[in-house]
C-alpha cells in the first residue's frame, strides 16, 4: 500500500494558513488519502516524497 506522508512543516509560509486553519487541512488531506486508499503518515520536514508532496498540493487546490 502506498504511504501519503502528510507534511507539516511551515503551514503559514507553505499554504498561508495559521494553526487552526493548517489542522483542518491536514484532516481533510487525511480523509482525502484514505478515501483514495492510501496509508497516511505525518512528518514535519523540509520535504517528503515527490508522490506525497503532490497528493497535498492536489488537495489544497480542490480544497
Amino acid at each position: 500500500m502506498t504511504t501519503i506522508t502528510i507534511n507539516t512543516y511551515d503551514a503559514a509560509g507553505r499554504f498561508d494558513m495559521n494553526d487552526a486553519q493548517a489542522k483542518e487541512f491536514f484532516s481533510f488531506v487525511e480523509k482525502q488519502a484514505i478515501n483514495s486508499g492510501y496509508a497516511v503518515e505525518f512528518a514535519e520536514a523540509v520535504s517528503v516524497d515527490e508522490e506525497s508532496e503532490r497528493f497535498v498540493e492536489n488537495c489544497f487546490i480542490n480544497y
